[in-house]
Parts: structure tokens; sequence; C-alpha cells
């Protein structure tokens, strides 16, 4: 058995999903795999292309697609059950089978309850606020407060009900839980939540069992969100709630992804130096966003865009130590060439008057980068990635090299497309990386 970890390291969106499936692809090829999510929850956004199929997944597993993957949401995930039906449904909708031969969730994997959800709402339309109003953040205070509930005590509903009503004393105390109780809220709250569990039910497993069951010949471990917006790793407060690099097993090698470009949800509280604003008019950033279709698959917010950041590439190389690397979305920089615009690299930060060009513990601090300037370094951008021969165009070989020089290692895969086997497969990672 061969066990991988694939993991996003910028701000989320580097092309996790396609990687995911592009190796369950490869991982089944003499049997089962598993693809386990082991973080995150319907925050995340995976988007997969596959012949005419085109999805936006959440909570489902990025190995759904293939018909020898089972897709495992571990304990670590958090699950709004109703969130889940929907995507079920909407899977079943385009005609791609959910079964309990294919898809489980563990059963220690913590609800995320509809007054987390209301709570983050409350939120959401703050320019500064970068949830997905989801509530990943308040299901995570209840879990590391003991008092978050479990998914298989939701298919009590009597237990359920006693739950949430000690969970709404913690939370919102004695006096706002009285209330709470005088309106029905929480026997609304409970039947809602126990109708949506009872349907996942056959679904719910001992996430161990699975992880031992001899059918199973290759693991494939999903992170959800990107290393720069992860709870422990991350450009804190400015993250997510989970992190990316606490794989929940032991893994033989770890594949690291990158977009070749950058891109950032919710930049208020978390500065996004490399932003095309530095360089780029906002007409020519709405011209680029709008051919890259960078928007939230989760909600729908158009992302802030930019340039290949390396300091802040060098940084998580150092703190994630990837086996092999990925860059993906090379081929959509081809959108920079036809606007007849150079293409940029962040090489560092200029602060109060001071270059750096590596992370510093300074930059632990929240909005230690609010002043920060890019220090750029220009390429000459193209119109084709690919030549005539099949090969990298000049330009766009000169960009990779140079990215590989800085970072100290190459890339192993070079995407070229949003679709399954879009690629460039450089021999180290056909040779050496193997599922047995």
């Amino acid at each position: 058995m061969v066990t991988s970890n694939v993991i996003g390291l910028q701000w989320g969106d580097e092309g996790k999903g396609k990687t995911v499936d592009d190796e369950t692809e490869r991982a089944t090829r003499d049997g089962r795999a598993i693809v386990a999510r082991f973080q995150g929850g319907p925050n995340a956004g995976h988007t997969l292309e596959v012949d005419e199929i085109r999805l936006g997944l959440h909570l489902m597993g990025s190995g759904i697609l293939n018909k020898k993957a089972y897709n495992l949401l571990t304990a670590g995930v958090y699950v709004n059950p109703e969130k889940l039906n929907e995507e079920i449904d909407s899977l079943r909708a385009h005609g791609i089978e959910v079964g309990t031969y294919n898809f489980g969730v563990s059963s220690k994997a913590h609800l995320l309850l509809p007054n987390h959800v209301a709570e983050d709402k409350v939120n959401f339309g703050e320019k500064a606020w970068s949830s997905t109003a989801n509530g990943i953040s308040q299901s995570a205070r209840d879990k590391n407060a003991r008092t978050g509930i479990r998914i298989i005590s939701a298919l009590d509903e009597k237990l359920l009900e006693h739950l949430i009503t000690q969970n709404f004393i913690e939370t919102y105390g004695d006096r706002a839980t009285r209330v709470f109780l005088d309106s029905g809220t929480i026997k609304k709250y409970t039947k809602q939540v126990h109708m949506q569990a009872l349907r996942l039910e056959d679904y719910i497993v001992d996430e161990a069992k699975i992880f031992t069951d001899k059918q199973f010949k290759n693991i494939i471990f999903e992170g959800a969100q990107g290393l720069m917006i992860g709870v422990d790793y991350g450009e804190y407060n400015g993250t997510t709630s989970t992190s990316p690099l606490l794989v929940p097993r032991k893994y033989d090698y770890r594949i690291g992804v990158f977009k070749l470009y950058s891109s950032s949800v919710g930049t208020e509280k978390r500065p996004f130096v490399a932003d095309m604003k530095h360089f780029y008019t906002q007409e020519q950033i709405t011209q680029i966003r709008n051919a890259w279709g960078e928007y939230g698959v989760s909600t729908g917010r158009p992302r802030n865009i930019g340039a290949f950041d390396l300091l802040a590439a060098k940084y998580a190389l150092s703190v994630s130590d990837p086996d092999f690397l990925i860059g993906t979305c090379l081929d959509k920089l081809e959108e920079i060439g036809k606007l007849g615009l150079d293409l940029y690299v962040v090489e560092g930060y200029e602060i109060n008057g001071k270059k750096y060009y590596e992370r510093e513990i300074f930059m632990d601090n929240p909005m230690a980068l609010e002043n920060a300037k890019p220090i750029l370094k220009k390429f000459k951008s193209w119109t084709k990635t690919i030549d005539e021969k099949g090969n990298l165009c000049d330009e766009a070989k000169t960009y990779v090299s140079y990215l590989e020089k800085q970072l100290d290692i190459e890339f192993s895969k070079l995407g070229i497309g949003p679709k399954r086997g879009d690629n460039i497969v450089r021999p180290s990672f056909a040779e050496v990386q193997k599922y047995s």
C-alpha cells in the first residue's frame, strides 16, 4: 500500500481537486483506493472537469468520478448534513453514483449546526470577513471547547436535543438558552439536523476499519484549504479554522500544489502583497479574472488575483516539505500575453523601506504585511503555452525554470488545462512516484 498526501501551498484554489482526481486515476490502476478528506468542511471548493462533466465539490472527495475510489470524510472534517445531502443529490442529478461502496463519513466527524451557520452569516457581508458563512469557525470553537456534537449522536433524536441544549448553555448562557427553549428553536434545530442525519445513516462508518480494509490498495489524503490560510502555519488571523498539515495517518510522500500565479479571498484580514493592483489597471484585472474564472466555488465572490509570490512559496515549502511539486494553471497565463502585458513574479517584500526576500518572524504578527509592497521581476508573456512540437514555448520554459531555480525544486508535473490528464509529466514523477 502507498499513501500520499496532496496539499495546496498557497491561499487555496491551487488546483488540488484536479490533482487528486489525476492521482486517483494512478492509484486505482491495480485495485481500489481511498480518497480521504481530513480537514475543512463545506467551505472547500474543488473543481473537477472530466469529459463533459464539470463539478464544484464542497464536502465530497475529489475521487468521486472514479468508480474504484472510496471517498471518506474523516474525523477532522466539519459536516453540515443538509449541505452534504444536497451535494449527494446534485451529484446523482449529474448521473454520478453515490453509495455506501464509494462514500463514507466518520462517526467522529463534528456537526455544523444551524446556529453555527446563523452566527457566521451575521458577519458574512463585512468586507473584512474572510469566512464562507458555513459556520466552520463556530463548530471548531465548540469542538475544541468539548461542547461540539459528533454526527453519530445526530441519529438519536433525544440525545441530540440534550446535546444541543447543553451546547446552547455553554455557548450562549443559561438565560439565552431559556429563550431558545421557549421559542422552540432547539426542538426545531434538533428535528432539522436529526432528519438530515438519518438520510446519511448508512454512510456513517468507523474510519479505522475503512483504513485497514484489505480491499483498498492505496490511500490519498486530500487537503481542503491552502497552507497559507491554515490556522497553524497560515497568515493568522486571516485564516480558516483547521490545518491542512495535520494528516491523521502516516504517509509515504507529500505532493505540494502551487498555482503558477496567486489568488486569495478575504484579504482585509490577510494582506495580499502579490495583488495585481500593484502593476495592472483595474480594467485589466477584471478582464483577467473573468478569463480565468477566478470566483469562489463556495461563495461566488471574486478572488483577488496576483503574481506568483516567491517569498510566500519558499516559506510554504519550508514548513510542508513536499516530496513532489505540481504547478497548475500554466496555460491560463496566456491571457496575460493576449492582453499585451508583461508577466510578473514577486521576489520579495518592501516594508517601511527595508527589503525582505525570506519570511521573517515579525511577519507572524497579524497585519504585519499591511504596508508591504511587492518587489517585482518582469518576464515576457506568451499566447500559446505549447508549441507546434508539443513542448513548452520558450517564454513559458524561461518562467518555469526561473521558479524552479528560486524554489530549489523541480515541478514534477505542470498543468496545461482544466481537464483530467491536461498535464506535462516530468520523468521524476512518472518513474519514481508509483502506486503498488
